[in-house]
């Protein structure tokens, strides 16, 4: 079996590729740099939405948001991420499970808004079963923060290199 490939404008490829100057390339590197920081905020801007897209509670996943530049030979790299254990079940939800119904208590006395009169300690402790129950029948919904961010980001960079 034979394949032939044909390319058209090769010539006029190669003759832009060598008009590219320094200049051209430190410009590329600060709109993917740009583009980077600007996923960040956005990352970030999603996390802190009111609910029920957001999910803020102690500010522990919104402020883990950070870039990691790598600098390669002839690359620059450009991480956007979080090291906290809980952002791909933010990012993805979850599947239905029983959750450890203690953090959920946690999660109550916090969001109970300071009302120690409203809810006592036996009244914590059922509010978190319920949510515990409610979680182990429909797991928990999806709160997408540093996808949207990337498709954003990511648009935002090829309307720059257009311009270039």
């Amino acid at each position: 079996m034979k394949v032939t490939i044909k390319v058209q404008g090769e010539n006029e490829v190669l003759k832009e590729l060598n008009n590219i100057t320094e200049k051209d390339i430190q410009k590329l590197n600060n709109d993917i740099k740009n583009a980077a920081i600007y996923c960040m905020g956005e990352a970030k801007r999603n996390v802190s939405r009111p609910y029920p897209q957001g999910a803020v509670d102690t500010g522990q996943l919104m402020n883990s948001i950070t870039i990691e530049e790598r600098i390669g030979e002839n690359q620059i790299n450009y991480l956007i991420g979080t090291n906290v254990n809980y952002a791909p079940y933010v990012e993805y939800g979850t599947r239905p499970h029983f959750p450890p119904v203690q953090a959920l208590m946690e999660w109550v006395k916090r969001h109970a808004r300071g009302s120690k009169s409203l809810f006592g300690k036996d009244d914590t402790r059922k509010v978190a079963y319920a949510i515990a129950f409610t979680i182990s029948k429909r797991g928990t919904t999806p709160r997408p923060f540093l996808r949207p961010a990337f498709i954003l980001a990511k648009n935002k960079l090829l309307l720059d290199l257009e311009k270039i």
